[in-house]
């Protein structure tokens, strides 16, 4: 079981320009798995004979589909198994008046999703009993959430009667260096895809669709129960002006 008093989450975000939807996400998992399951995609990784890092966006098929099949099971597996726990906003970027925030723009949206994400999946499932270390890929998109630590912890103290100060780290972490990060790229990437009905030439098309057979999940546009726990789906309702933006 994901019990630990540290509990780790590698995410990504995808499609925040451009596209109706954007989603963001990735894997919660304990401290004491982190070597191992990070072998594991090196591994998988040097089995395929990939150098480059596992990348949804330079996905195209080929000698590298079984990696990225093999990477993509693995990420299930952990799920099943327990071992790891699965999160991911959706968010109708469509909807959103991004400029209505102060110097707003599609990267501070997705900022305060992560927020949202980190509340009502990390720090309600985690937050009673672990501290919680929040590691998303680096870029503009993730810039402001190290800021929202604070108020964050506040929050989820407020809200859900966590230990005091939950979230113990935020900090954005280069892709290229870190697997689990790569893993939270190429399944979140596949998840937009398929969410933005997107037209895909055959090796992405086939890539998004293992994806979500993998998952057990029948739709993208369909959340998971709200007793899920190990892997969950959130359509977030945008119902507000800004309901997206954390207050100090």
């Amino acid at each position: 079981m994901i019990n630990s008093n540290k509990i780790h989450f590698y995410c990504d975000s995808s499609s925040h320009r451009n596209s109706q939807y954007m989603v963001a996400g990735g894997i919660a998992i304990r401290q004491g798995r982190l070597a191992e399951i990070s072998q594991k995609i090196l591994d998988i990784k040097a089995s395929g004979n990939i150098g480059s890092e596992f990348k949804w966006s330079g996905y195209r098929g080929g000698y590298r589909r079984q990696a990225y099949e093999d990477l993509i099971d693995l990420c299930f597996s952990l799920a099943e198994q327990k071992q790891a726990a699965l999160h991911w906003i959706i968010a109708d970027f469509g909807s959103f008046a991004h400029k209505t925030n102060d110097d707003g723009s599609p990267e501070s949206s997705v900022n305060r999703m992560y927020f949202q994400l980190c509340l009502h999946r990390l720090c309600k499932f985690y937050g009673k009993a672990c501290g919680v270390y929040v590691y998303p890929d680096n870029g503009n998109d993730s810039a402001e959430l190290i800021g929202f630590r604070d108020v964050l912890c506040a929050r989820a103290y407020k809200t859900y009667k966590t230990k005091p100060n939950c979230v113990r780290d935020i900090k954005a972490l280069t892709s290229h260096t870190e697997p689990l990060i790569q893993m939270a790229d190429v399944v979140t990437g596949a998840i937009a895809a398929l969410r933005n009905q997107r037209q895909l030439k055959a090796p992405k098309a086939n890539l998004a669709q293992y994806v979500l057979d993998r998952s057990g999940h029948p739709d993208w546009s369909t959340d998971t129960l709200h007793t899920a726990r190990f892997m969950t789906v959130w359509n977030f309702q945008h119902q507000e002006r800004n309901p997206h933006r954390p207050r100090p």
